[in-house]
Formats: C-alpha cells, sequence, structure tokens
C-alpha cells in the first residue's frame, strides 16, 4: 500500500479571506499542515537524554559517524569530545571484523576519517577515493599538489648525515608512488614528514650521537608507518572484494526473481529462447533495472517489465542462431 499524503501546514486565504482584507474586517482562516518535502532535523537530537544518545550512537558504524559530523556544528562538538564520545568511536572500530587496530599516533576520529570519510584532508572537498596509506592521507588533485614533491627533485646531501651515517631518504620518509606508474623518478613524498624531520634534525645539538638518535627514531617511524599502511591496504582490498560478491549475489538472485516472474506470466517459452541467444542474453541482463542489486518488489517488477517488455513482445521474434541454453556459471559470468 502506498504511503498516505501528508498534510500541508500554513494559512491559505481563501476569496471571502480576500474581501474580508478588503473591507477591513478580521479575514477567517483554514490552517493546513505543511510538512511534505521536509527531511528529519539532527539539531535537536542532543536535547534528549545523555544515556539514550550514547545509546543511540552506539549502534552506528565508523562511516555514518563520520556522515553526522557533518551534519551541524552541535553534533560535531559532541562527536569530537574525547572525554564524552571516544567510547562511540572505539565501540564502532572494533566492530569491523579484522579491521587493524588504530595506529597510536591517529586518534579514533581521525582513523575513522581516514578510511571511511571521503574527503579532502587539506580543504574538506570531496568525494576524494584514493587513500594514500603510506602517508594516512586523502587529498583531492589541488591539495596533492601542495602536500608532495618529487623524491627525486630534493636533496639532502646538504645534511651532513648522509656522508656521516650514510643515510638513505628512503629510509626516513614515506613514498608514495602516482597510479599507474612503476617505481620511478615521479614518485611522491609527503612535504609535511619532509619538514618536520629537516626540523628534527637542525634542532640537535650537532654531534654524530644526537644526529643517530633522531635518524634512528625516523627511520624506525618510517617503516611502522609502511607495516601499518600495509595490513590496511589489504583490508581494503578484502572489503572491497566482499562487497563486489555480495552486489553480484544480490544481482543474481534479482535476476532469478525476474525469471519466476516472467514464467508465472507464461515467458517460459519466450525467456528460453532468449536464453539460447547469447546476444539477446546480454541485452536482458544489461539492462539497468535487471542488473540492481536490490530484492525485487512487486513495484520494482513493474518497472523492469515495462524496459524489458519489448523483448518479450509477440513481434520480436529471434531470427538468429541460437547455441544451447548457458549453464549457471556462464549465465553468472554474463551478470558479472
Amino acid at each position: 500500500m502506498p504511503p498516505k499524503k501528508k498534510a500541508r501546514t500554513g494559512v491559505r486565504k481563501s476569496a471571502r479571506s480576500k474581501t474580508a482584507i478588503a473591507a477591513g474586517e478580521a479575514a477567517p482562516t483554514t490552517s493546513r499542515v505543511i510538512s511534505r518535502g521536509r527531511r528529519p532535523n539532527l539539531a535537536n537530537i542532543l536535547d534528549l537524554p545523555l544515556d539514550v544518545v550514547l545509546e543511540v550512537f552506539s549502534h552506528l558504524e565508523p562511516r555514518d559517524l563520520c556522515s553526522l559530523v557533518r551534519t551541524n556544528k552541535a553534533v560535531r562538538d559532541f562527536l569530537l569530545n574525547r572525554h564524552l564520545s571516544n567510547a562511540i568511536w572505539r565501540g564502532a572500530r572494533e566492530r569491523l571484523e579484522s579491521l587493524p587496530a588504530r595506529p597510536h599516533f591517529l586518534t579514533e576520529p581521525a582513523y575513522a576519517h581516514f578510511l571511511f570519510s571521503n574527503h579532502c584532508h587539506s580543504c574538506g572537498k570531496g568525494p576524494v577515493y584514493k587513500i594514500l596509506f603510506p602517508w594516512f592521507k586523502r587529498y583531492c588533485n589541488k591539495c596533492m599538489t601542495k602536500g608532495s614533491v618529487r623524491l627525486c627533485t630534493i636533496s639532502l646531501d646538504e645534511e651532513d648525515f648522509f656522508t656521516e651515517l650514510e643515510g638513505d631518504e628512503e629510509e626516513v620518509l614515506n613514498v608514495v608512488e602516482p597510479s599507474g606508474d612503476s617505481w620511478s623518478e615521479r614518485a611522491l613524498v609527503h612535504v609535511p614528514q619532509l619538514e618536520q624531520f629537516l626540523r628534527d634534525w637542525r634542532a640537535t645539538d650537532g654531534t654524530l650521537d644526537a644526529k643517530t638518535v633522531v635518524y634512528e627514531a625516523q627511520k624506525a617511524r618510517v617503516a611502522e608507518m609502511e607495516e601499518l599502511a600495509g595490513a590496511l591496504e589489504d583490508w581494503c582490498e578484502e572489503q572491497k572484494r566482499l562487497r563486489t560478491e555480495e552486489l553480484e549475489a544480490l544481482r543474481t538472485e534479482r535476476f532469478n526473481q525476474i525469471c519466476e516472474r516472467l514464467i508465472s506470466m507464461g515467458k517460459e517459452a519466450q525467456l528460453q529462447r532468449i536464453k539460447q541467444c547469447p546476444r539477446r542474453l546480454e541485452q536482458l541482463i544489461g539492462i539497468a533495472s535487471v542488473r540492481q542489486a536490490a530484492p525485487l518488489t512487486d513495484k520494482g517488477f513493474e518497472k523492469v517489465w515495462r524496459d524489458i517488455g519489448e523483448l518479450f513482445s509477440e513481434g520480436n521474434d529471434i531470427h538468429e542462431d541460437t547455441v544451447g541454453e548457458p549453464e549457471v556459471g556462464e549465465l553468472e559470468d554474463h551478470i558479472e
């Protein structure tokens, strides 16, 4: 059953009220509730008791919390308050299966923002889908240009540790390889990391021992970040694979449901002819409403039938050489 129409609210002036206004009399008004098109407002959610708010937020995933942070200032201040909401972020993270532990150099909100929020870490614009795992950052193209420099263009030979300690830039800087490029002179380093390392290096007393301590500490940090970045990248790739399999399973199930409905409509013979014709089968599966990764509903099938009805019309006969009916595995390959 379709949802009931929401009433409108407000004052509607009739011809009688307009005449009354012209005569200087009080005009009768008719009130109608106007609520159609309004979205729920989260501005007052924090007016609820604190334990209720915490209970509601404790059931959300990190991606949901990242979206809530961007709704309004009050919710943002609450969710970024370490004393009130740190347990919420930690609980949301721990509910995700096999997610690597939070790095010690990132807070809970920063860790969630890095993995689940498609916004630039510098300007806040989005969407940004490219994750720079070695830097634990997301940058848009403009900020990427400002925040990176080619490894081949920097030279730390002027810093005497490269001669005294036989140092190597790649040991003290996390390097990002541009997409599609092999390890080459286009490799990039993070400008903030480079500047921080140089500040720490030049802040020493100049002795070899002090510089050795700084160099080894930076080398250990870089190795730790590389290890964590590799684990996170593997986790993200696994999540993408699982999501792809989930969507393909939904598409296959939807296609099977469509076939069942077509058979119940007496279209079994035409359906079999289409399945035996690779071109027609590909055409059927390629229709957007058929490929949709969602369960099939009565209303959804109405849309599907409007899209595929022409393929099943009586005058649309197949005059091509047909092949045997594809196996289930072949059918899934078509869907993919």
